[in-house]
């Protein structure tokens, strides 16, 4: 076996590159059927103090979280962190999945309404994952102002 290895190498590249691809492609194709949901909550967090550079701060915990800033409203206190399915899972397996967190702040940034929407398959667009986004932003969020 081994000396037909050695000497078939390309053979055995070409028959590997092709079990890959079709275990790839299958994968990919279980998960476009897969049925993709979303979710939308809206949620709220009460700060000890205000904070001016709120929204600085904000931006620091979604890129903790991988999130990057899709929409910042300075004069209104808005910021909008969001991410996708850019991890190759797609490609991969099928994967679909969305986060985006919507904040604003009120009262000089002592009180946040946060809105979350999550989407995808395999369970990524349902309220339980909505609720883990969020306390996981919250924790970060409370952790970076020092809040008790």
């Amino acid at each position: 076996m081994i000396h037909f290895i050695e000497s078939n190498r390309k053979l055995v590249f070409i028959c590997a590159l092709l079990l890959a691809s079709i275990t790839m492609t299958s994968c990919t194709a279980i998960g476009a059927l897969s049925k993709v949901y979303s979710f939308q909550g809206k949620y709220a967090i009460a700060l000890d103090n205000s904070r001016a550079d709120i929204l600085t701060i904000i931006e620091d915990v979604g890129k903790s979280m991988s999130l990057k800033v899709s929409g910042l409203d300075v004069p209104q206190g808005i910021i909008t962190l969001s991410s996708g399915s850019n991890d190759g899972s797609l490609y991969l397996y099928g994967k679909v999945a969305s986060r985006t967190i919507g904040v604003k702040a009120l009262d000089s940034g002592k009180k946040l309404e946060i809105e979350i929407l999550v989407g995808g398959n395999f369970g990524t667009g349902v309220k339980e994952e909505a609720d883990k986004v969020f306390n996981e932003f919250k924790m970060k969020l409370l952790e970076k102002v020092g809040n008790s």
